[in-house]
């Protein structure tokens, strides 16, 4: 039935004039009359064999669906659910507190590199200035990935 509704479906669609019914008619006549594959009632004993096929895995169903509960209670089966919205979320949060750990780090380095220079340790400063530098170019590379991912649909 699946089949016969997406054929008319695509039909429909091409040719709104389009009746499967019409088109099916020939076929149907001929399955019926001549039996299919050539046994007598072809169509009607393949239809039985399917009906007691749905028949038996519809009386095991409710079975099989218990026993996947269970194994779900247990701990058995895990469900993993995976959100686009949730992934984009969780990155931009992550980029976030790692723009304030080197906003830290600029203002860590900045503070050091003034007191050192303030106490005439000139060197260390330099090295401390160049530190803070390297951490606040870091930082503005971040941010600017960041407006991007955010400028994003």
């Amino acid at each position: 039935m699946r089949a016969f509704s997406t054929l008319e479906g695509v039909g429909k669609g091409l040719d709104p004039e389009f009746n499967f019914m019409e088109a099916a008619k020939p076929y149907a006549t001929e399955l019926m009359t001549n039996g299919g594959a050539g046994e007598p009632n072809g169509l009607l004993s393949e239809l039985s064999r399917q009906a007691a096929q749905v028949g038996s895995s519809a009386l095991g169903l409710p079975r099989r669906i218990e026993d996947t509960l269970d194994r779900l209670d247990r701990g058995d089966i895990r469900v993993r659910v995976r959100s686009i919205e949730s992934d984009r979320l969780l990155r931009r949060s992550s980029n976030l507190s790692l723009a304030n750990s080197y906003t830290l780090l600029v203002g860590t380095f900045t503070l050091s590199a003034t007191l050192l220079l303030i106490f005439e340790f000139v060197w260390p400063a330099v090295v401390m200035g160049f530190a803070a530098a390297v951490a606040g170019i870091a930082l503005i590379r971040l941010l600017m990935r960041i407006s991007k991912a955010d400028k994003m649909p």
